[in-house]
């Protein structure tokens, strides 16, 4: 009984000992609130939240006086409550504290009613009110929630969703009636439309876009059209048709066809749908040491002194980057220090590609966040270029198999001026047969992607990284060669014939196409087509590539013919021939 006694009482301590640590165990991991900073810049008011962690938030409006309230949920701040009086036109003042014992509070005190928006990123909440926007807005091309509109870009599914038997007409001025008291209108306004959908009392729809051609395309559930779709011809300065039909059993379609790319906004005003759209601008914006170029096939972003990525092949990234849920808004976050120039603010776009940029530093966590909020999917090329002191990345929108996108690249560029003789600079011949090239293609009604449009730097691995993320079919890179021996003339055209090709047409295939078709629209001596596994643009590739070497530099004979606008064009036009057969030849 002794023996048992004291087992029990060994038992009973041991238990008793383990209880704090039990609890320990058990503790939630709280979110810590660091810093709260009050922003007006670049057409938007509010403020960056920084956490080390974010838990779960909530957001409502509260009115008398008007207020934005966002809760921290298992989250802890130390301090008392704490209040920034701002000078800004829509936020006046901002209070956060600890609200419960495991939630934190932040409130916005707001000049009337304004729809806000909220982003999260790595260790912060972005809470923002665009100035100007009204509580009605709302972004256009946005998909409801589960809409794939990536399955809606491909050939196969477009052509199904778009099929149209039409009956067609004319439309000038006034509306066009449809079923169950629905119209549209339109007004042309200066170079811009605005076309107008009565929907009576119906709520519900859905806007997307498809490109190639360009269309916005707007859902209307629990309606009844005709089955047999109509088209009707209209004078906008964008808008050059409108159809409308039964697309599914309680779906009605309505179809706006576009001459060109454009930029639309949408607003719902007394029961009706407005869509504004006009032509994008095409620009170049430099902004705290960031610059946007969105004037050629080529749009990207460089940042003057950073460096985000270092070497090309076996690629070393400094930075993290995601998603969000909807596949528009991407965030790189990095250390500071790699892009040590570089402060808070908004850099607002508003073109077609996006509405804006933001860059959110924290000087707690020692990190910097890129948020691009882009008004649709895009894929981004992010490299760093020791030649020219800066980290570029280039905004891409992936081809489908059946586009069979060409990737036209122009030798050199910018610091690079590839061969000399004298004042004639290789980089210069080979821009200008590429734009005679592309121009070409374009009238054949192929898909096009140009590298370079001018005389700019573009890196080797960046040039194979943008075409592998374009998922081009072919990629064609053009250039002049040059010797020590001045007798040597002609034409040669390069190839390496990576294992991601597959079977069926490859490189080889390609670099002969192009080798005999220069040769016999130009004449030139026959220099073959070589192997070479040591360049760049060929072996990270992962489709089938050429190089062509039009003509030597170093001869006078192939010299003369480079430096005239025929010769080049009939460079162009061998090159253009040769992508057709190849084009054609690709299962």
């Amino acid at each position: 009984m002794k023996k048992l006694q004291v087992i029990l009482i060994i038992l009973c301590v041991t238990v008793l000992s383990m209880r704090p640590f039990v609890r320990a165990a058990s503790l939630p991991n709280y979110g810590k609130l660091l810093d709260v900073v009050y922003f007006c810049e670049g057409g938007q008011e509010g403020v960056f939240v920084y956490f080390d962690t974010i838990k779960k938030h909530s957001d409502f409006t509260l009115s008398n006086p008007d207020r934005i309230v966002v809760d921290f949920e298992d989250s802890l701040y130390g301090g008392s409550t704490k209040q920034i009086n701002t000078s800004g036109s829509i936020i006046y003042s901002v209070k956060y504290a600890q609200f419960e014992k495991t939630t934190v509070r932040v409130v916005l005190y707001v000049t009337g009613k304004h729809e806000y928006k909220i982003e999260q990123g790595e260790g912060y909440l972005k809470i923002y009110i665009d100035k100007g926007s009204s509580s009605g807005g709302q972004n256009l091309g946005d998909n409801k929630p589960g809409d794939n509109q990536d399955e809606r870009r491909t050939d196969e599914r477009t052509d199904e969703r778009d099929n149209i038997q039409s009956s067609r007409g004319n439309f000038e001025r006034g509306s066009i009636d449809l079923p169950e008291g629905i119209s549209i209108a339109l007004t042309a306004r200066g170079s811009s439309d605005e076309v107008s959908i009565a929907l009576e009392n119906l709520k519900d729809y859905n806007i997307f876009t498809l490109t190639k051609p360009d269309r916005i395309v707007v859902d209307i559930p629990n309606v009844k059209f005709s089955k047999d779709q109509s088209e009707v011809s209209v004078s906008g300065n964008l808008v050059k048709s409108i159809r409308y039909a039964q697309y599914q059993e309680n779906l009605g379609r309505v179809v706006l066809d576009l001459s060109e790319k454009f930029l639309f906004k949408v607003n719902e005003l007394e029961g009706k749908l407005i869509l504004s759209i006009e032509k994008p601008e095409f620009k170049s914006v430099t902004y705290k040491n960031i610059t946007y170029n969105n004037t050629g096939d080529r749009v990207f972003f460089s940042i003057s002194g950073a460096k985000l990525t270092e070497g090309g092949e076996d690629l070393k990234r400094y930075y993290t980057a995601r998603y969000d849920s909807t596949g528009k808004v991407y965030t790189i976050t990095f250390p500071s220090k790699y892009a040590a120039d570089l402060s808070s603010g908004v850099m607002k776009l508003n073109d077609h590609l996006f509405e804006s940029v933001t860059i959110a530093r924290n000087l707690l966590t020692g990190n910097t966040s890129l948020i691009f909020k882009a008004r649709e999917k895009l894929t981004y090329v992010v490299m760093t270029r020791p030649q020219v002191n800066d980290t570029a990345i280039t905004v891409l929108k992936p081809a489908s198999k059946s586009d069979k996108l060409v990737v036209i690249d122009a030798g050199h560029g910018g610091v690079e001026p590839g061969a000399t003789y004298g004042k004639l600079l290789e980089k210069d011949l080979n821009l200008d047969i590429a734009l005679r090239l592309n121009e070409l293609l374009k009238k054949r009604n192929i898909n096009t992607y140009m590298v370079r449009e001018d005389d700019s730097f573009v890196g080797l691995y960046e040039r194979a990284f943008i075409a592998n993320s374009l998922n081009a079919a072919l990629f064609l890179s053009i250039h002049n060669n040059a010797i020590g021996d001045p007798s040597f003339d002609g034409t040669m055209t390069l190839y390496y014939v990576k294992s991601s090709e597959g079977a069926g047409f490859n490189s080889y295939n390609f670099a002969k196409n192009v080798q005999n078709s220069m040769l016999k629209v130009l004449g030139t001596k026959d220099r073959n087509v070589k192997e070479r596994s040591d360049l760049v643009v060929l072996k990270a590739t992962k489709m089938p590539s050429a190089l062509a070497e039009v003509g030597f530099m170093t001869n006078a004979g192939d010299r003369q013919k480079l430096q005239t606008e025929e010769f080049r064009q009939k460079a162009a036009q061998a090159l253009c021939d040769a992508i057709v057969k190849s084009l054609s030849e690709i299962k």
